[in-house]
């Protein structure tokens, strides 16, 4: 019998030795497993910082993109509106561009600040005062000013078109 509960006894410590390595099998992989969910948290720490930059980015891109399309519209209606314009010579060294009759429709005639329509607005000039001989009409958007002789009226400012001639290339 002592054969018997020796083997018994035996068999009972590689139990036990067999439970203690798997307890440190087990702390071991545990370990192990946290180091892996340290690792997995991490990368998904950058990722989200990655997809919130992107977010970021995707925003300022979308405001830009409005920016644009509404600069774009301007541009367009620019040149749609820039078709019934003409470079008009109101006297010496005084252009504006004016309402082509044909064109008018239900707008008033009126003449247009050549600096503005070079950069694609179209600001209506307005009576300002009288200098001298000279009426002179002012842009409030540049603050240019436009003068011409009394003698010629609305009527003719807006219908006299520049001509050309052989010294000036027009």
């Amino acid at each position: 019998m002592t054969d018997m509960s020796m083997i018994a006894a035996l068999f009972g410590g590689i139990q036990q030795g067999l439970s203690a390595a798997q307890a440190v099998l087990s702390m071991k992989t545990s370990a192990e497993v946290g180091v892996k969910i340290a690792e997995v948290v991490d990368r998904l720490h950058a990722t989200q910082q990655q997809i919130t930059a992107l977010l970021e980015r995707h925003a300022a891109l979308v405001q830009k993109n409005g920016v644009l399309e509404k600069k774009l519209g301007r541009i367009s209606q620019f040149k749609n509106q820039k078709k019934r314009y003409l470079l008009t010579d109101l006297g010496p060294d005084a252009y504006a561009y004016t309402l082509d009759p044909a064109h008018q429709g239900v707008q008033p005639l009126h003449s247009a600040c050549a600096h503005c329509y070079q950069q694609g607005e179209i600001q209506i000039l307005q009576f300002d005062r009288y200098e001298s001989q000279f009426k002179v009409l002012s842009c409030q958007a540049c603050k240019a000013e436009i003068k011409f002789p009394h003698g010629i009226t609305a009527d003719l400012v807006t219908t006299r078109r520049r001509t050309g001639s052989i010294t000036d290339g027009y």
